[in-house]
Order: structure tokens, then sequence, then C-alpha cells
């Protein structure tokens, strides 16, 4: 459905005192508090995870040394998501519209 004049035939008339929006309260950005945030401008970021060695051993008293291989190894990729939302308005009533307010809603 598009915003148009005959839904919002109000907003064409001059002489209302106040318009109210029905909006959420915003609040402040809180996950980069949390997590570690970084930025991209790649499609798909790729990290590679290097295994370490698992717990040391004790030496014994001839001082020799247990070796071990690494653990595996693997890609972690990660795959950006876009999102984004937006509505239709009649050009009229962007045109004939006394308060604003239609330009507006896109803030």
């Amino acid at each position: 459905m598009s915003v148009q004049q005959g839904n919002y035939g109000r907003l064409l008339e001059p002489g209302l005192r106040k318009i109210f929006f029905e909006t959420y309260q915003e609040k402040p950005e809180q996950f980069s508090q949390v997590f570690k945030v970084q930025t991209s401008d790649k499609a798909i970021e790729t990290d590679f995870r290097m295994g370490g060695f698992g717990l040391f051993e004790t030496k014994d008293s001839m001082g020799s040394v247990n070796y071990k291989d690494p653990a595996g190894t693997k890609a972690l990729q990660y795959i950006h998501q876009e999102y984004a939302s937006g509505y239709i308005v009649e050009r009229k009533l962007i045109d004939d519209e006394q308060y604003n307010t239609i330009n507006k809603m896109s803030a």
C-alpha cells in the first residue's frame, strides 16, 4: 500500500496544532559495548583458525620433551547481510502537504 492523499488528507489542510508520530523511544547503541565491532568493504570476509598444542605435559627426569603436532585448522567465513525497508508516497501528497511530515517520516 502506498501513502496517498486520500489516507493523509488532513496533512493538506492548514490549521493543525501538532502532529504526533506513533514511534518507539530510540535507545542508544549498546551492542558495541559488549561485542568487538569491525567494519568491512568486502562481500565475504575469511579468517583462518589454527589450533594450539593442548595441555603441556610434565618433563621426566631425563629432560626429554614430548613433541606434538598442532591441532587442525579451519577457515571461518563471514557473509555480510544488508537490511532495508521503504514506503511509496504519492508525489501529489509531497507537493501539497502543509507540514513537511511525509518527508520527515523517512528519517
